[in-house]
């Protein structure tokens, strides 16, 4: 019995260090379950923050960032949950609920191009089983919203076994992603969030 109950809190130490360079995030999301639990890294106090919104639940919260290694930022919220982006383009999410784990995504150079290109997406289902999900995307001029006039407006809608998401991105001449509505999981749905 204790070897077991060894074995389980060293599976869910290994767990909750995945994403963000090893640091320990709590994997439980308290703006989805109401739960606040404790987590090795905080929210820092200050810098650049960004105010997220997830479209299927209606909730809204800041995001802080924690780090930037190369061109990957780590957000995190209060309660723990972290978001990472490229170049302004979402590739994992922890404590979301259902998370992307991680993802390959166009650059905003490519999205501007208009080329057609594939997103792969790994993302935990309600057994901690890992997916893939190979989507086959096209990209398109955009009108209406409520992102800035002076950026391209492009959607890109993607399909994979029958299921279609379409994100949606304002990217600036300087091909930053200055805001965008883009895909996390059936559970989260879109995240929608503002450059900094």
């Amino acid at each position: 019995m204790r070897a077991a109950s060894l074995a389980a809190l060293l599976a869910a130490t290994t767990l909750g260090a995945c994403g963000l360079g090893g640091k320990a995030v709590a994997p439980v999301a308290g703006m989805l379950t109401g739960a606040r639990p404790a987590s090795a890294v905080s929210m820092p106090k200050d810098g650049p923050e960004i105010t997220v919104t997830l479209t299927f639940r209606g909730i809204r919260f800041p995001m802080r960032q924690l780090e930037t290694e190369g061109d990957v930022t780590t957000w995190i919220a209060a309660d723990g949950a972290t978001m990472e982006t490229r170049n302004g383009m979402v590739i994992a999410t922890r404590g979301f609920g259902q998370d992307l784990m991680s993802a390959s995504v166009p650059t905003p150079a490519q999205l501007v191009s208009g080329a057609g290109h594939q997103r792969v997406h790994f993302f935990l289902d309600g057994t901690d089983t890992t997916n893939r999900r190979d989507y086959a995307c096209t990209v398109a001029a955009a009108t209406g919203g409520d992102g800035p006039a002076v950026a391209h407006h492009l959607t890109e809608a993607c399909v994979a076994e029958g299921r279609r998401v379409t994100n949606e991105y304002w990217i600036d001449s300087r091909l930053r992603v200055i805001k965008s509505k883009q895909w996390v999981s059936n559970h989260a749905g879109y995240v929608v969030f503002s450059a900094p």
